[in-house]
């Protein structure tokens, strides 16, 4: 580390930190919220537990809007600092860390912006799961191995949810394992240790 990249370092270290904390925040408050339960024919057999598990969904869309707006400013405060800290440089210098900056930058906000619209996208199709199941209710039969539906197409409707839901579940996991990779990554060029 050069004495002109130091304080660079010393503000992606911070923001890097506080980052990680918010992070892991979201995803313990997300766990307590028991989200594998939301679907589970057993709670949707009866009107409270479809209530239940509606409730569950807008207490996490409440929470990623909250985290959303949290991380936005973070991120708007972690540029602003770093456009600070980068005028100071050498003009040389400063453009190569802004080169090498502003695309991980980049990177970062559409990660995180890919990653909310596919959370606002499951939330949505997790409602109207609960939803079609409200208002077919009468016609449905609660079995172990799930939901029976009298009408095709409303069993077509509920798979089809079901397979958006999958589909979306599947691209947050890719989506995580690729951040976590690249937070490693970062951690390690910054001298930090990165724990998941």
């Amino acid at each position: 580390m050069t004495t002109t990249e130091a304080p660079l370092i010393q503000i992606a270290r911070r923001y890097s930190h506080i980052g990680m904390q918010v992070a892991k925040a979201y995803h313990q408050r997300q766990a307590e919220l028991e989200l594998d339960k939301v679907l589970m024919p057993e709670r949707l057999s009866t009107p409270d537990g479809t209530a239940t598990s509606i409730a569950t969904l807008e207490e996490l869309r409440e929470l990623t809007a909250t985290h959303r707006q949290a991380y936005q400013k973070l991120m708007v405060a972690f540029a602003g600092e770093m456009a600070k800290a980068l005028e100071e440089l050498p003009e040389a210098v400063r453009d190569a860390e802004r080169d090498r900056i502003v695309p991980m930058l980049e990177w970062q906000f559409n990660a995180q912006r890919e990653f909310y619209e596919n959370r606002d996208r499951w939330i949505a199709a997790a409602e109207q799961v609960c939803e079609l199941i409200d208002e077919r209710r009468a016609k449905l039969t609660f079995t172990d191995d799930g939901v029976l539906f009298e009408a095709d197409d409303d069993l077509d409707r509920f798979q089809a949810l079901m397979g958006s839901l999958d589909e979306m579940q599947q691209r947050e996991v890719e989506q995580l394992a690729q951040r976590i990779e690249r937070m490693k990554r970062s951690a390690a060029a910054l001298g930090m240790s990165f724990s998941e």
